[in-house]
């Protein structure tokens, strides 16, 4: 009975925020997603059938592995079979399926690894669609390339597609002469930007009023202004569906409603940019392909839209026709969406996703699909040493936790005894490690474990 009221109290006084990781930032695409940490190294997970992981290979993936051998990657984009990204350089890399010009390498070649697009060194932003790509340079200059089909490159000098999906433009050109963008998007099939003076801008297809200007003119082959307002601060693209931020908070959608991803309480299209509930304190924004997020000033995180596919991350397979917020926790920063997945980044820079796991576009080291928040860790963001482990507050480190089947754990000594047990206080397993310290519990039912090594004790989750 002794040992049961140590191990309930052991529980009850566990902190339960876990060792923060070191993600920067994350982007999904088709079924494949990428990422950085903050030491400038990038990451890729998912669907890999035409090297759009960029690792060499056609092997799925269902765990991040590191791509590039460099460390010095700030931004990324995820297109639906091909990924780009700008290092600290300003220079322009990209990988994966090329053969509608997608890339910008000038030829239709796929490629297996990143590759440096160009000499040009003064990339800075950077967005991709479906097949199409569009960037913005230092300075303020739009530039685009892939498929033309509707025009969603922006410029009627591009010759325009005769047939559907057919070999588009396949290098970096340069819309218009205006030096005075400041944000890019690209959707499906279209393209929103937005000027320095806070007016919205948009081009390419509008069949379910993507555009918001209030109606359906199918294609726009030059960005057109949408109202005449000039308070916009971002704006996010998804299949056929658009989300804006105003200055003042504010969220607006418009275009396809087939799931609830306008967020405004039913599945009604329009053409034009509605208000989203009542709140002025939204702050970030993004779409997938029929999913909307959103992070406010409080540091929630909410989802609405298709989740079929559990994709929005709410523990069920339920669509929302208004925002509901992901997690009671108020510490997010970065959300993506792609063709069925979703990935969010905290204060902690702790990884979560969710969403169809069938190539491992979830990144859980495994291939079920995932309807609530699953975190992804890596032991590159732990301590590497015992030194420095010394030096940190956390004396016992678990990872993953939770975990399915293994766990890794760090402590402050070379060799270790370990108990794992349940929380009746009945010991389930013993023993003696030495480093690397991996525990199977693949045996464990589902629950929770209290993991004692020393006078250290965690909390582990098998799940």
């Amino acid at each position: 009975m002794k040992k049961l009221s140590v191990i309930f109290f052991i529980y009850l006084s566990i902190n339960t925020k876990s060792f923060g990781q070191c993600w920067k930032d994350v982007k999904c695409g088709g079924a494949q997603s990428y990422a950085l940490l903050n030491d400038g190294t990038m990451w890729a997970w998912g669907l890999n059938a035409v090297y759009q992981i960029g690792c060499g290979d056609t092997n799925n993936r269902n765990h991040p592995i590191k791509i590039s051998t460099t460390s010095d990657w700030k931004i990324i984009a995820a297109g639906h079979h091909a990924g780009m990204a700008i290092n600290q350089s300003n220079k322009l890399f990209g990988w994966g399926i090329n053969k509608f010009g997608n890339i910008g390498t000038g030829f239709m070649d796929t490629l297996l690894l990143p590759t440096q697009i160009g000499i040009d060194s003064d990339w800075d932003t950077l967005s991709m669609g479906l097949y199409h790509t569009l960037a913005l340079k230092s300075n303020g200059t739009l530039w685009a390339w892939g498929t033309n089909y509707y025009g969603e490159l922006g410029d009627t000098t591009f010759p325009l597609s005769l047939t559907y999906y057919p070999n588009g433009i396949l290098e970096p050109h340069q819309v218009g002469s205006d030096s005075d963008w400041a944000f890019v998007s690209a959707g499906y099939s279209f393209s929103f930007g937005i000027k320095t003076n806070g007016t919205l801008w948009a081009w390419g297809v509008n069949g379910h009023g993507q555009f918001g200007s209030g109606n359906y003119t199918q294609y726009n082959y030059k960005p057109i202004q949408i109202g005449i307002m000039s308070d916009w601060k971002a704006v996010a693209t998804g299949g056929h569906h658009t989300l804006a931020l105003k200055q003042n908070g504010t969220l607006w959608a418009c275009g396809e409603n087939l799931y609830g991803e306008l967020g405004i309480g039913n599945q009604i299209e329009t053409p034009i940019f509605t208000q989203v509930g009542n709140s002025s304190n939204w702050e970030s924004i993004a779409c997938g392909y029929s999913t909307s997020h959103a992070i406010n000033s409080n540091g929630e995180l909410y989802s609405w839209g298709n989740n079929i596919n559990g994709t929005l991350g709410l523990g069920d397979t339920i669509n929302r026709l208004i925002p509901t917020q992901v997690s009671s926790v108020n510490n997010w920063r970065i959300v993506s969406g792609g063709s069925a997945i979703s990935a969010f980044i905290n204060s902690e820079n702790e990884l979560f996703t969710s969403g169809v796991n069938n190539y491992g576009s979830v990144g859980d080291s495994t291939n079920i699909n995932r309807d609530s928040l699953t975190q992804i860790n890596l032991t590159d963001c732990l301590p590497s040493s015992i030194k420095e482990l010394q030096n940190s507050k956390y004396k016992l480190i678990t990872f993953p936790n939770p975990t399915f089947d293994r766990f890794e754990f760090y402590s402050i000594n070379q060799k270790e005894h370990y108990s794992i047990y349940n929380l009746l206080g009945v010991k389930l397993l013993e023993g003696t490690i030495l480093r690397p310290f991996i525990i199977n519990i693949n045996s464990f039912q589902n629950g929770i474990y209290i993991l004692e090594v020393g006078e250290l004790k965690a909390r582990i989750i098998k799940q």
